[in-house]
């Protein structure tokens, strides 16, 4: 058998796997037209209007919970951190 050089290499066109689909999928939305933009923007404001908005107390609400777990998670760790240096110190002793 003879080796093939690198040079000798030729395409015969068969298609391994069609990236036809991924077109599609892969298109970012601002590169839609502006009537495709409209009717998006529109369909947005009629979901909007259609479900309840926040109130101000639901928005200080959720937005005190959301510090409220974050601070939390903060303490967890922190704690922790604290617990393994003080269990490094005493057993370096």
């Amino acid at each position: 058998m003879t080796r093939r050089k690198k040079d000798d290499w030729e395409d015969d066109g068969r298609t391994i796997v069609s990236m036809e689909s991924l077109d599609e999928l892969s298109r970012p939305p601002f590169r839609l037209t502006g009537r495709k933009r409209k009717e998006d923007k529109e369909a947005i404001k009629a979901k909007i209007e259609r479900e309840e908005a926040l109130t101000k107390a639901e928005y200080r609400r959720y937005t005190w919970y959301s510090i409220l777990a974050a601070l939390t998670v903060m303490g967890i760790v922190g704690g922790g951190m604290i617990l393994v240096i003080l269990l490094m110190l005493l057993l370096w002793k």
